[in-house]
C-alpha cells in the first residue's frame, strides 16, 4: 500500500495538462487519470523486452452508471462497469506524457451510442474478450490494470457503531493491478498495488516516485512503503 500526497498528485497533473491541449480531449486530466498514466510508464519501462510482439495494454475499469442516457439511479445494484483498453505508444528514458491522453480518448469512447451497441453485440465482446485472455496466456498481452473508488461514500457506512475509522482492500488475487481509494480526511490517495516483486522494486527505488508519497495513516508516523 502507498499513500499519495494530494497536493504532489495535482502538481502531476498540472503537469500533463499541456499534452492534453493538443489532442481531441479538451478536458483536464483528474487525478486518477495522471496519475495511472505515471504508473503506467513507470511500469511499462521496468519490463524487460523479451519478446518483440507483445502488446502492452494500460486497462481502466469504469463505473456506467453515470453513462447511459437518462443516467442510472446512482445506488443500482450490479457489476455496471466496463474495462477501458488502451495500448499507449511506449516511452522512451525520456519523460513521455502520451500515455493519459489515449487513456482518455479511449474513456471519452464508452458514451450512451457505445452502451447501446455493447448491449445489442454482447457476444462479440465476449469473444473479444476471450482472444485478448488467450494471448494473455501466451504472454503475448502484458496488461496493467486500474481501478478507483475514489469519491465513493465508503466512509459514510454506518452498521450501527458509527462511521469507519479506516477502510482498505482485501487481499488482491489478480496480478498487475492497482486500485485507488481516498484517504478518510480526504487529503491522500491511497493505492493498493499487486505487482511481481521484480516490477515492485522499479516502483521503490525510483526516486520521483517516493517523493509523490506522504505517510500512509495520516498523523500516525509510518515508514511510507508500510506494506498490509
Amino acid at each position: 500500500m502507498f499513500v499519495f500526497d494530494v497536493s504532489k498528485v495535482e502538481a502531476l497533473r498540472s503537469r500533463y495538462e499541456q499534452s492534453i491541449k493538443v489532442s481531441k480531449t479538451q478536458k483536464r486530466p483528474s487525478k486518477v487519470e495522471a496519475l495511472s498514466a505515471y504508473l503506467w510508464d513507470i511500469f511499462v519501462l521496468s519490463r524487460p523486452r523479451e519478446r518483440p510482439q507483445t502488446l502492452y495494454a494500460v486497462v481502466y475499469i469504469m463505473d456506467l452508471r453515470s453513462r447511459f442516457k437518462p443516467p442510472l439511479p446512482q445506488h443500482t445494484f450490479g457489476n455496471y462497469y466496463r474495462a477501458a483498453m488502451a495500448t499507449p505508444t511506449l516511452p522512451t528514458g525520456e519523460k513521455h506524457h502520451g500515455s493519459v491522453r489515449q487513456v482518455m480518448e479511449e474513456i471519452e469512447k464508452i458514451d450512451n451510442n457505445y452502451m447501446r451497441k455493447f448491449q445489442e453485440g454482447y457476444q462479440e465482446h465476449l469473444d473479444f474478450m476471450k482472444k485478448r485472455m488467450e494471448r494473455a496466456a501466451k504472454g503475448e498481452l502484458v496488461t496493467l490494470t486500474f481501478s478507483s473508488v475514489c469519491r465513493f461514500p465508503v466512509y459514510d457506512a454506518d452498521f450501527g457503531w458509527g462511521r469507519p475509522t479506516w477502510v482498505s482492500m482485501t487481499a488482491m488475487r489478480v496480478n498487475n493491478q492497482i486500485v485507488f481509494m481516498d484517504t478518510r480526511n480526504g487529503d491522500g490517495i491511497e493505492s493498493y498495488f499487486s505487482l511481481r516483486e521484480e516490477d515492485m522494486a522499479k516502483f521503490e527505488h525510483n526516486k520521483e516516485f517516493m517523493a509523490l508519497l506522504s505517510s500512509p495513516m495520516g498523523n500516525v508516523k509510518e515508514n511510507p512503503l508500510a506494506r498490509l
